[in-house]
């Protein structure tokens, strides 16, 4: 194949370490002597398996178009859920991919061939060999329990057995079938025309090999089917069903033979063991999916296997969970390669049988067997990790119980009592868990069985005031004081709104190296993260985000009304009545298109304010060092056009100023220029979205957005381009209701100065030191973030109590705080959270995204946020580390934040980066500075990424949280081994020291091997 330096070319992007694990992968895969097909890449969360990925992605490919002569590139991706498929895909380096939403491997028969299509004409206008990448998720692809699949599915199904010759006379009865429920009979032919128009421009051929496919495969299911067609009388709902499953698997199967990948992806392939082990449907489609002896597979995994079985965990199953994982893991990498297993399995039992024995006498044996199962393992999987853990602090503060987290328990318990005493129930008594992770219990607990017990029969019993179960609708509607009543929201509360914090006057993240010194809100809350929250229970995301939205709206609003004289319903659209624009939402849009001075990029005044020059400085003596540039450049303007300076001009005129500062001819001059211009003009020059947008590539290049909408535009119209939608962005932003309450309660302008408002609270916000490392994470792609815009307003239904005690559903905002639960996952859904996970990675609002599992697995989270906050304690180690890995990743929020202070008299990230490499690498891998920094880094210790671990007094969650330190620090001395508990034990009475532990530990790095020989 390439030299090596191609290779490195190849694989452009990757850090050192990453590097040299693709090409070992790269040589597992392609060995000419000896090549294996399957290897597991397990490196630590949050250290770039999509990256190692891409480069395999990229080695692989050069190697089947100048080795295999291939014609056609084809990848497969299967992860656990469209959310990670959504968001990992782009990152591989595919040209071409199939849409997420076709992913129903029931269909991709048709997508597969339209695909084959048009890379047979790509190949022949260009003769570049084409690729595509093809995602597959185990819930929609492999999963065939919901019988009747989804109605494009059947719709697809239906239209190739009508082209068949023995249903050519059964159309409606098969379109009959096949609607399955489905009520909306426009939509239903809709579907029907849709995929008739598709097959029939793959032409006869297609359809007609397709009938010949599924006669060789389902004949049974076929003639079943045609029985009832020629009878004419439709099978009940239970036999259709089955009939419909059966036919799905069967067109799944003649997918599967169709895909003929090259190379197949399982991104965290623990989740979804099933389709490589057992003899389920799932994994006989996926056994069919791995046989072709052709096909490389490459898995991605953190967590592979249980790590740690507890002699307890022994007693009750009888099973070694981690044992029986690692060897199922084991045996699946070297399934087809007899040799290769076999003195796997020789290797690994000599070193089981050593480290059992182990003594200070033995130690010299125990390594030698150590080394040759290392060895062994080698050749199958890589693992990197972190040199060290200095880069997490762990906060335990212990909560004070509070009355209300006393009298919310005994309540929700005293209510179930009386209940159970008038109806039967399967709850004895409440669960002290749900009381200690919520609040206000009836109000969040939406589809809990418990709750629906509860609402069910309330009215059988006399007692109706439940203060504690409900929240006071009342209460939450004018902005009174609802006590937190939780321990635990308390601590989120004060982390938040008390102690010198107050988030609530925030709309985006403090910049981690401001360009200069201010001394406002932003000043006051230097070191501010996002939190990351993650909960055992669904209720608990629901919850946060309510009461913590709540809680940010009512202090601003309580502020306003005594500060600034305002009512809190001028802020809120009112279904009866028109507020007024002068306070609450759309407040700008009284600007015609082109008008609004937040989305003019003026070029003058991009370049009197250069950042770079200014570094560290305080803000007032920059705008006084710019005030007589700005003086004089408005001052040729009134002379040369004869334009009155007096009072108070509209904001547009402020828009027309700009463009005749750039040198712009127009036909209606404003009628005045206000005395404050050049004072907004200089707010302007610094912090407006638009210009400061511009300024981002004002002497670079930009990189492309969009190759066909940017093909004919010249680099200068791309770059105000941008700059104006940046301005946009943020015309939304503050168009919004909150953004609106927090200008106006930080500035000093009255109502009617909105736009100086925002001007005011983008300088003092460091916005342009904002979105450079906003940019700098986006890699200066702004094309998706721009598109989306900023989050909009989100609402969660909720049952309240009234003055009356009686319950009813309100809708809560939930703008600082949002919920990220498992939800069923179609289309709309898939999109909503997607936007949740960009937002979140955005430095503005939402500040706090609660979740459940779902959140904790494949899904980044680390752009803004270093607060990892475990509600609950997870119950085994996997869980812990895969929350972590979530915000301890590449270029994560405390490692900016860091270096921020170090580096402080340098103008760019990319600086930054490349001084903190060339001080702090030394003999490490790029490990540091990316992903972690060394022990003797002084700076910012009061922002390393924290662990905040919240205990009640006397909790067992001290103890359960020991005992997950330990399991992680121990994880690969005990890797692979049966009975570990027992073997830690005696491993802490062995004698060993420190070092000669250290030495026994697996190490399965690339990088780390290469450096040992």
């Amino acid at each position: 194949m390439s030299t090596e330096s191609e290779k490195d070319l190849l694989m452009a992007g990757a850090m050192d370490f990453q590097k040299e694990t693709a090409r070992h992968i790269y040589e597992i895969l392609t060995d000419k002597d000896r090549p294996h097909r399957r290897v597991l890449l397990a490196d630590e969360v949050g250290l770039g398996k999509t990256i190692v990925a891409k480069s395999v992605v990229s080695l692989i490919r050069e190697y089947q178009r100048t080795e295999m002569h291939d014609d056609y590139y084809r990848v497969v991706y299967v992860c656990s859920n469209i959310n990670i498929a959504n968001q990992n895909i782009s990152k591989l380096g595919i040209k071409h991919k199939m849409d997420v939403s076709t992913a129903r491997l029931s269909m991709q028969h048709l997508f597969i061939e339209l695909n084959n299509a048009k890379a047979r004409k790509e190949r022949e206008s260009s003769g570049v060999m084409p690729e595509i990448i093809i995602p597959l998720t185990p819930s929609t692809s492999f999963d065939f329990r919901s019988s009747a699949g989804i109605a494009p599915e059947r719709a697809l199904i239906c239209v190739i057995l009508s082209l068949m010759d023995e249903f050519s006379w059964h159309k409606p009865f098969l379109e009959k079938f096949f609607m399955h429920g489905v009520t909306d009979k426009a939509g239903w032919n809709y579907l029907l025309d849709r995929y008739r128009r598709l097959v029939r421009s793959l032409g006869e051929g297609y359809w007609t090999e397709m009938g010949e496919k599924v006669r060789q495969k389902g004949q049974e299911s076929i003639t079943q089917l045609l029985e009832y067609a020629q009878s004419g009388t439709q099978p009940n709902k239970k036999t259709a069903e089955t009939l419909i499953s059966e036919l799905r698997q069967l067109f799944a199967m003649i997918s599967v033979d169709s895909l003929e990948p090259d190379l197949v992806i399982m991104d965290e392939f623990q989740r979804f063991r099933s389709l490589i082990t057992g003899e389920s449907e799932q994994s006989v489609l996926a056994k069919r999916f791995f046989s072709d002896k052709n096909t490389k597979v490459l898995l991605l995994s953190a967590t592979p296997y249980k790590p740690f079985s507890t002699l307890d965990e022994l007693t009750e199953s009888g099973n070694d969970d981690h044992y029986s994982d690692f060897r199922e893991v084991v045996g699946f990498l070297n399934e087809g390669d007899e040799q290769k297993r076999d003195s796997f399995e020789e290797s690994w039992r000599r070193f089981s049988i050593a480290l059992s024995h182990i003594s200070g006498e033995t130690f010299d044996v125990v390594k030698v067997t150590k080394t040759a199962a290392e060895d062994s393992l080698y050749g199958i999987m890589c693992r990197t990790e972190r040199f060290n853990t200095g880069g997490i602090r762990t906060v335990r503060p212990v909560l004070d119980v509070t009355k209300e987290d006393i009298t919310s328990y005994f309540e929700a318990r005293g209510i179930l009592d009386e209940l159970n005493a008038v109806a039967a129930s399967g709850f004895r008594t409440m669960p002290i868990d749900y009381v200690k992770s919520s609040p206000y219990l009836m109000t969040f607990m939406d589809r809990y069985k418990l709750k629906g017990f509860v609402r069910d029969n309330r009215k059988k019993i006399r007692r109706k005031a439940w203060k504690h179960l409900y929240l006071p609708y009342a209460k939450v509607d004018g902005y009174k004081d609802v006590p937190c009543a939780n321990a635990r929201l308390q601590y989120l509360y004060d982390s938040l709104f008390s102690d010198g914090h107050s988030a609530q006057k925030l709309l985006w993240v403090p910049a981690s190296r401001p360009f200069y010194k201010t001394h406002g809100i932003f000043s006051k809350n230097e070191g501010f993260s996002k939190t990351l929250l993650f909960s055992a229970w669904e209720m608990v995301p629901r919850m946060v985000s309510c009461m913590i939205s709540f809680y940010s709206e009512k202090l601003v609003v309580r502020e306003l009304i005594s500060e600034k004289k305002k009512r809190p319903g001028d802020y809120f659209k009112d279904e009866k009545k028109k507020n007024s624009k002068r306070y609450g939402e759309d407040r700008l849009s009284q600007f015609t298109e082109g008008e609004n001075p937040l989305c003019y990029v003026c070029k003058s005044l991009a370049e009197v304010y250069n950042p770079s020059e200014h570094l560290g400085r305080d803000i007032r003596d920059i705008i006084n060092d710019i005030t007589p540039k700005v003086q004089e450049m408005v001052k040729s303007i009134v002379e040369k056009y004869d334009i009155p300076v007096e009072g108070r001009a509209a904001m547009s005129s402020l828009t027309l100023l700009m463009r005749l500062l750039d040198g712009e001819v127009l036909e209606n001059l404003p009628d005045r220029i206000g005395e404050d211009a050049v004072e907004n003009l200089v707010l302007a020059a610094i912090g407006s979205p638009a210009i400061c947008g511009y300024r981002l590539y004002l002497n670079r290049e930009l990189p492309i957005q969009d190759e066909e909408e940017d093909k004919d535009k010249t680099p200068e119209q791309c770059k105000r381009e941008l700059g104006e939608k940046i301005g946009s962005f943020f015309v939304k932003l503050f168009n919004k209701a909150d953004a609106a309450m927090v200008v106006d309660l930080c500035s000093h302008f009255g109502a009617d100065n909105y736009v100086e408002a925002i001007l005011e609270y983008c300088v003092e916000g460091n916005l342009q030191a904002v979105l450079q490392e906003y940019d700098h994470l986006l890699e200066g792609q702004w094309k998706d973030v721009l598109n989306q815009g900023p989050l909009g307003v989100n609402q969660l239904t909720v049952e309240m109590q009234d003055e009356e005690n009686k319950t009813i559903s309100k809708k809560m905002r939930t703008w600082m705080a949002v919920p990220f639960i498992n939800v069923r996952m179609d289309e709309k859904v898939v999109e909503h959270t997607s936007s949740l996970r960009n937002a979140f990675n955005s430095p503005f609002r939402p500040f706090v995204l609660s979740t459940t599992s779902v959140g904790q697995e494949g899904l980044d989270f680390h752009w803004y946020a270093r607060k990892l906050l475990h509600w609950n304690l997870p119950s085994n180690p996997v869980d812990m580390e895969q929350r972590e890995g979530r915000v301890n990743r590449y270029k994560c929020l405390s490692i900016r934040q860091r270096l921020g202070i170090r580096y402080a008299d340098l103008d760019t990230w990319e600086k930054i980066f490349g001084a903190a490499k060339a001080e702090y690498k030394r003999e490490d891998s790029d490990i540091v500075p990316y992903w972690c920094l060394p022990k003797d880094f002084e700076e910012g210790r009061d922002r390393l990424v924290e662990r905040i671990i919240l205990e009640y007094p006397l909790s067992q969650d001290r103890g359960r949280y020991e005992r997950l330190k330990k399991v992680l620090s121990l994880y690969r001395l005990t890797m692979g081994q049966p009975r570990q508990e027992e073997l830690l034990e005696m491993l802490d009475s062995s004698g060993l020291n420190e070092e000669e532990i250290a030495q026994l530990m697996i190490d399965l790095s690339p990088y780390s091997r290469n450096r040992k020989k």
